[in-house]
């Protein structure tokens, strides 16, 4: 018998020009009920509006009620990866609606990991590995009969706050939080594998999604792929015997 370890590699990621993003269809993996962690590494340089989107399953409904769950980028002198968490019950902060910012500025136009997890207490909010923001929440996100999937921008009846720069390694966990310390274990290494794992776009010049879960991403505009990514490692190897 031999052992034969695969290595996967990390060659694109995708450049998103402000007008461009993805969509996809909507389905019950993209919505969280419990626990649930979500991520992407990102590089960014410049200004944004309030809140943009990197990745979310969110509607603003009747256009009184946030519903679902966004991971984007707040600009408030500086670039700062959140989490935003909604009831579908109003749009006041605190009482209908969450969000929890990092402390880590991101607009420095090099590659970082944000990551975000509820955990049934609280939204957290990680950046490469570590650096941990905590915002008291103890209420699951709901969500409108059909919410809105995007990556790249998020869906106000219509598509804004696009994301200017580069995506890679975007990921959703729907059923785990992770703690503090699976978050430093998997800083620049592969999601596959991982437990609830439901869509995992690793953005090798396509949209496909490497969960298993067939959840493509389809264009919105002209994303285009570039040979600039993150320094991403393995966090295990697979053995063919033969």
């Amino acid at each position: 018998m031999r052992g034969c370890s695969i290595i996967m590699a990390n060659v694109y990621s995708v450049n998103l020009n402000g007008s461009s993003a993805f969509s996809a269809t909507d389905h019950a993996d993209f919505k969280p009920t419990g626990n649930f962690t979500v991520g992407c590494w990102l590089k960014f340089s410049s200004p944004v509006p309030y809140n943009i989107g990197i990745f979310d399953s969110y509607y603003y409904q009747d256009g009184n009620k946030i519903a679902g769950w966004k991971l984007g980028l707040d600009y408030t002198n500086g670039v700062y990866p959140t989490l935003i968490s909604g009831k579908k019950t109003g749009t006041t902060y605190g009482t209908d609606v969450q969000q929890v910012a990092s402390s880590i500025n991101c607009g420095n136009g090099v590659w970082h990991w944000a990551v975000g997890t509820w955990d049934g207490t609280n939204l957290n909010m990680y950046v490469d590995g570590g650096n941990k923001v905590s915002q008291a929440w103890s209420y699951a996100p709901a969500y409108a009969t059909t919410n809105n999937i995007r990556v790249g921008c998020i869906n106000l009846g219509s598509d804004s706050s696009f994301y200017t720069g580069n995506l890679d390694e975007i990921f959703l966990i729907n059923g785990t939080a992770w703690n503090d310390a699976k978050v430093a274990a998997m800083y620049r290494n592969y999601i596959t594998g991982e437990t609830n794992l439901k869509a995992y776009y690793q953005l090798e010049n396509n949209g496909n999604d490497s969960s298993g879960n067939s959840h493509t991403l389809s264009a919105i505009g002209s994303p285009t792929y570039q040979t600039d990514v993150p320094v991403i490692g393995v966090n295990s190897n697979f053995f063919m015997f033969m």
